[in-house]
């Protein structure tokens, strides 16, 4: 299926919008979240280390000739808060010597950690956090005050390095709420597409003429009102072609009155001449019988061509052998083929497939087509006809071939409007291929002329009957 280029702005625009929503929000949560979390991590660790604080402070009061070395009971409390939370904890004097430690040997240089960390102040507490991750966690420094009114220091350092707020589950939230959301845009978009789509072939029939369609939109939006634009500007052309048609074909039928006056005077001005009149002015009245008889074909044409449009009978349908049809077409112009010394060639199928057509109006868009080819072919020219099934195999083509020179594309573009002639300074009214056009559309076919390396190709293409072998 072919993906229209509306459905891919439409989706392509709501998945922009989504991409940024999702940006937005995860930025809102970042920074909101992410200072919460940090605030209430401070506030956790100055609580942790108050309560480590005191605890220390009355375990040192309970006895306080005891160096905090030897007091067991300092060191059995300690050592599991170190083993809690996988950390090295020690305690100094007022002149930064080692008096506790819950690990054996020296403690880490705490210089170190105080020139490569970020220090935070809360209250009376320090803590340094690392810049990067150099294997270590925070470094916390106590105050603390010995029973003998003598201060120092608790130090604790983590082994690992603090826990950051973890936005990864949240950010695939985000992803797999996008896919979704994304997911969805395609029946959305395809809802939108689709009665604008049903409106561009409504259109594309009223162009091409079925000034009778109308686009069948429901629903009560801005697409609907389209569609009903649509159909009121379709009412409106064929209400104006239709009435432009029917007055055409009025004038034309009434034209024929006086062009029929027009030749009972001329045979009444003759028969009134004396003889020797008539004989010196009969050139003129040949030149007028031709001009008389050129207008009445002109006319006719125009009539043909108007019944053809507004002609609501439907066509008498039956089962036709084009190769017979072109074959007896040739027949009858045979006359003219000779006198021009034309060769006629028949490229017919041993078994022509069969068509459904109306006898009468096929005959006539054809002997159009060949009354063309016989007038504007060279003398001792070629005519081919041609009978032969499409690719596909559903339709058969009808098509007859002169010599004559190459048209123009412009020329080839406009051959079966009506007036236009390819052949200027030619016979005829330009209004055969027109009429023949006409009549091929009527019986749902086609139409068309290409230049090939034999001529001009003019070709009928029709469905081909469901009878034929």
């Amino acid at each position: 299926m072919r993906v229209g280029k509306l459905y891919i702005k439409i989706f392509l625009s709501f998945l922009g919008v989504l991409i940024i929503t999702e940006v937005l929000i995860l930025g809102v949560f970042m920074g909101t979240a992410g200072k919460e979390f940090h605030t209430r991590f401070l506030q956790f660790a100055r609580i942790q280390a108050d309560l480590l604080r005191a605890d220390v402070e009355d375990t040192l009061a309970e006895q306080p000739h005891v160096p905090p070395a030897e007091n067991s009971r300092l060191s059995r409390r300690l050592s599991r808060i170190a083993e809690v939370h996988q950390a090295l904890i020690w305690i100094e004097d007022g002149q930064g010597r080692v008096v506790f430690a819950t690990f054996e040997g020296d403690p880490p240089d705490a210089s170190q950690f105080e020139s490569d960390h970020e220090a935070m102040t809360l209250g009376d507490i320090t803590v340094f956090t690392p810049h990067h991750d150099d294997g270590w966690g925070a470094l916390v420094n106590i105050p603390l005050r010995f029973p003998n009114a003598g201060s120092g220091s608790i130090h604790l350092l983590r082994r690992t390095p603090v826990t950051e707020l973890d936005h990864g589950p949240f950010v695939l939230g985000l992803l797999i709420i996008g896919g979704a959301i994304a997911l969805l845009v395609v029946p959305v978009s395809r809802l939108i597409t689709r009665p604008l789509k049903r409106l561009q072939g409504s259109a594309l029939r009223v162009a091409d003429g079925d000034l009778s369609h109308r686009a069948t939109i429901t629903g009560r939006d801005e697409i609907s009102d389209l569609g009903g634009a649509l159909n009121h500007m379709a009412e409106s052309l064929e209400r104006k072609i239709r009435g432009s048609k029917e007055l055409t074909a009025n004038i034309s039928h009434e034209l024929r009155t006086p062009l029929a006056r027009l030749r009972i005077a001329q045979e009444l001005l003759r028969d009134s001449l004396p003889p020797g009149a008539a004989d010196r002015t009969q050139s003129r009245f040949e030149a007028m019988d031709a001009d008389i008889d050129e207008l009445d074909r002109l006319i006719g044409r125009i009539l043909d061509l108007s019944k053809l449009d507004l002609s609501d009978q439907p066509l008498r349908m039956k089962t036709l052998d084009p190769a017979e049809l072109m074959d007896n077409m040739a027949h009858r112009f045979s006359p003219g083929v000779e006198h021009k010394q034309l060769n006629v060639e028949r490229f017919f199928p041993a078994s022509a497939p069969r068509i459904q057509a109306d006898p009468e109006l096929l005959d006539t868009a054809l002997s159009n087509l060949m009354d063309n080819a016989v007038k504007y072919s060279a003398e001792q020219g070629v005519i081919g006809l041609r009978v032969s099934s499409t690719h596909e195999g559903n339709h058969v083509e009808l098509a007859i071939t002169n010599t004559c020179a190459p048209l123009s594309e412009q020329d080839l573009a406009r051959l079966f409007e009506p007036f236009h002639r390819a052949h200027k300074g030619g016979e005829g009214t330009g209004l055969g291929l027109a009429i023949a056009r006409r009549i091929v559309q009527r019986h749902g076919g086609e139409l068309s002329a290409s230049n090939t390396d034999t001529g001009l190709e003019v070709a009928i293409r029709l469905p081909r009957s469901s009878d034929s072998a």
